[in-house]
């Protein structure tokens, strides 16, 4: 996403008027053939469930992902840590 550096909170990004303007929502990408075949709209929002929380995404459809895959951006860290665990690659950190 060329608005917003990091994480968005780096540079403050996800503060800044004019770069949330053009990516305000967090937003999944999404197969067309899986999204038709679970009735899912391009730009409908939907509610994603894992064992450890929710959250609610805006579906952008394209086929830059596979079929089997949802792809979320970690500019929008409130949504995505929500459904995923908290570890830290022991290498990387």
């Amino acid at each position: 996403m060329v608005e917003h550096f990091h994480t968005r909170t780096r540079t403050r990004t996800g503060k800044i008027g004019n770069c949330n303007k053009f990516s305000p929502t967090p937003y999944m990408e999404m197969n067309p053939d899986a999204a038709r075949e679970l009735g899912i709209q391009h730009s409908s929002y939907v509610r994603l469930v894992s064992r450890r929380g929710d959250a609610v995404v805006m579906v952008q459809l394209t086929h830059r992902v596979g079929r089997n895959m949802l792809f979320i951006p970690f500019h929008f860290h409130d949504c995505v840590n929500r459904l995923t665990l908290g570890l830290l690659d022991p290498y990387s950190r």
